[in-house]
């Protein structure tokens, strides 16, 4: 077991709460949980665990709220008291719940009341801390202040009349102190005015802070949308950068291919430089030949040899000028390749550094959009939660409306008991279930043999709520210990209205009923009343039958016969009959009529209901949304302990009941603690039955019926729920 200490913000708690916990010795130690849902999980996940909750009022809020708003800071003490009470109420005896100000200043009758709620004596402890000693003086103009500004909020102060009354008083009540003097009263007003001047001057700061803040939030989103177009702007850059160097590589291209034309001159140059080198020599040879050939004719000779130097010479010169031309047709074709080149390494780095500006831009949009993506998970998450909530919710309204519906049209069959000479012994002699007539029982089979046990018995005679039946087999089995009964049938003739065919055997169909396992209890809640008064009496017959002595049962079988039957009578009642009928008045209302009506044990004989589902105009008996009528048989007792009279002295004929519009929250509580308890649960049994009735009427108007009907249970557990929240908190 562990001690949680927890308290409201803005009070001094968490040195006079650790004072308390070290005056006991817990196996689990101390936790401090730091809100109530943090100590309403460590309550559900450890069920030995204490929480001693340490409350303000809202004039606490208000005090720590004074340079702020009022209105807001009443608003978020009512959100922590809502859900400190749920959490005390949601686990009752565990949570101690005490008022700040009546501790402070009585740190012994708080460890004596601690410890008569954890049942433990305390231990020797230092004295407590001086915080605990200091009590806040009367601030009467203060606590007028706090008090008008409560007082101005009907919901603040309602909650916190709940909430004192939550809160568990420490020793004895403090004695009131004597009102303040007429100069204690001016000096202290005076000084509450310098507070309230410097507590004006501090707000007018607070506001020139928040206009400060309006104006920073105004420059960043501003700084936002420039960042905005600045990144518009980069991208824009981005994209003429691209189409840029897409124009510089289409006329890098061209340069390649011109330099590859000028490299092809030039090959064709030097291929016709070799030429005429060659024609040279030629030329070379047939002067040497002309000159060994015709010495004689020396002057044709030097005139041929001086021709073919110019020719030579000719030659050498337009050799040198095309080589020229090609040496600078390559430096050119070199120099543009040396620009292109430098003209692309820049136009690289500057794609580089946008790049990076870029994936920097788009990291930050993806993180933004991945926070968006997981809000939006969040939310569709939250959504299928509430939409399986929901299903589960109308799975269950249709279940109750269905087990209603069923027993509304189950019709009870009334048939004359024959004239059985020499009958067996009838079940359940006394009471108010009508007894099973059986004309003779026989044992036809008996297993007893563990974990299944079986008395197989056959009933001659009997008159069942469907008729007369010449046979019925029923068996009595013990099966690993549950107690059961086995009633032999078919679909065509069934025993009773309720008989559902649970399994065959040998050909034969049988409904088995096993109150204490899951199933038991869904098979029997449909049954109408008959049907229960039949299965009863024949549980009362097997006992009957397992005490006869020709049997020769051992007596183990009347004690499975006997746990049958009080496990059958200790399921929780429940609002039995045999016929439901509606009959609708001309003004709206109509009147709901239960036939051979049961609770429990109880006969009610017949239940009439007047039920304006359209709405109700008043709380009286002729405007009320729910009446129950007086039965018109003088002789049969209300159902209802409490029946209001008439002025003359007779019972009312119509008796309205608390839930509707027709009555406020305060008129039905008062209404519901005024009842007994039996009382109240057969309410809430005719409050389940009445969605049935709106299978009764066209169905333009079933789906409002069924809601309305739904609405006044609803309405009437809640009022319950709050009647026993606040019986709790007294009791303690």
């Amino acid at each position: 077991m562990r001690l949680l200490l927890a308290g409201d913000a803005g009070i001094a708690w968490p040195a006079l709460g650790r004072w308390v916990a070290s005056a006991f010795v817990l196996p689990g130690g101390l936790a401090e949980p730091g809100s109530a849902i943090m100590a309403d999980a460590a309550l559900r996940a450890h069920p030995a665990d204490r929480l001693l909750y340490f409350a303000g009022g809202p004039e606490h809020a208000l005090r720590d709220a004074s340079l702020g708003d009022p209105a807001q800071a009443l608003t978020e003490w009512a959100v922590r008291a809502r859900a400190v009470l749920r959490v005390v109420h949601a686990h009752p005896g565990r949570c101690l719940l005490v008022d700040i100000d009546d501790v402070m200043g009585r740190a012994d009758d708080l460890l004596a009341g601690v410890s008569d709620w954890l049942e433990i004596n305390p231990q020797p402890v230092e004295p407590p801390p001086t915080a605990a000693h200091e009590v806040d003086g009367e601030d009467v103009l203060w606590r007028m202040a706090a008090s008008a500004c409560v007082a101005a909020r009907a919901d603040i102060e309602t909650l916190a009349q709940e909430w004192l009354a939550s809160c568990i008083p420490v020793g004895p009540a403090r004695a009131p102190t004597s009102p303040m003097g007429a100069d204690a009263a001016l000096v202290r007003l005076r000084q509450l005015h310098n507070d309230l001047a410097e507590h004006h001057r501090a707000r007018q700061q607070l506001h020139a802070e928040r206009d400060a803040l309006a104006r920073q939030h105004a420059e960043q989103a501003l700084w936002a949308q420039s960042l905005e177009h600045d990144l518009q702007r980069q991208e824009e850059a981005v994209a003429s950068l691209d189409g840029e160097l897409a124009r510089q590589r289409e006329q890098q291209s061209v340069r390649e291919a011109e330099n590859e034309r000028l490299l092809a001159d030039l090959v064709l140059h030097r291929a016709q430089i070799d030429q005429l080198l060659e024609h040279n020599d030629a030329l070379a040879k047939d002067a040497a030949s002309a000159h060994a050939v015709a010495e004689a004719a020396k002057a044709e000779h030097l005139e041929t040899k001086a021709a073919a130097a110019a020719a030579a010479a000719h030659a050498a010169a337009e050799a040198e000028r095309i080589a020229a031309d090609a040496a600078r047709a390559a430096a050119a074709a070199t120099e543009a390749k040396l620009a292109a080149e430098g003209a692309l390494e820049d136009a690289g780095h500057r794609l580089a550094t946008v790049t990076d500006e870029l994936d920097q831009v788009r990291q930050r949009r993806q993180a933004l959009e991945g926070d968006l993506q997981s809000v939006r998970t969040a939310l569709a998450e939250a959504r299928l939660e509430l939409g399986a909530v929901q299903a589960e919710r109308e799975e269950l309204t249709a279940q109750l409306i269905q087990a209603h519906s069923d027993a509304a049209a189950a019709q009870a069959l009334a048939s004359e008991p024959a004239a059985l000479g020499n009958t067996w012994p009838t079940g359940n002699a006394g009471s108010a279930r009508a007894p099973v007539v059986a004309g003779g029982v026989s044992l036809v089979r008996l297993r007893d043999e563990a974990p299944h046990r079986e008395a197989h018995f056959q009933f001659t005679g009997v008159l069942t709520p469907k008729g007369h039946l010449p046979e019925l087999d029923v068996r009595l089995v013990d099966h690993h210990g549950r107690p059961g009964i086995v009633i032999f049938g078919n679909a065509a003739q069934p025993p009773f209205s309720g008989w559902r065919q649970t399994g065959d055997e040998a050909g034969q169909g049988y409904m088995l009923v096993v109150p204490s396992d899951g199933e038991g209890p869904r098979t029997l809640s449909p049954l109408p009343a008959a049907d229960w008064a039949f299965l009863r009496s024949l549980a009362d017959l097997l006992l009957l039958a397992s005490e006869e002595p020709e049997f020769g049962l051992r007596p183990a079988w009347r004690q499975v016969a006997q746990r049958l039957c009080l496990q059958l009578d200790s399921l929780p009642p429940r609002l039995r009959y045999d016929n439901l009928r509606v009959v609708t008045n001309a003004d709206g209302s109509c009147v709901v009529h239960l036939e051979a009506v049961t609770w429990g044990s109880r006969q009610l004989s017949d239940v009439d209901l007047r039920w304006r589902p359209e709405g109700a105009t008043g709380p009286d008996a002729a405007g009320c949304a729910l009446a129950w009528l007086l039965p018109e048989d003088p002789d049969v007792v209300p159902p209802l302990t409490l029946w209001p009279e008439a002025p003359d002295g007779r019972l009312q004929a119509a008796w309205p009941l608390a839930v509707g519009a027709g009555f406020g929250a305060a008129a039905r509580r008062r209404w519901w603690a005024a009842q007994p308890e039996a009382d109240r649960r057969l309410l809430l049994a005719v409050l389940d039955a009445l969605p049935a009735a709106a299978a009764f009427t066209d169905t333009a108007r079933q789906a409002r019926w069924q809601a309305a009907a739904m609405a006044l249970h609803a309405e009437a557990r809640k009022t319950l729920r709050a009647l026993r929240l606040r019986s709790a908190l007294r009791r303690r």
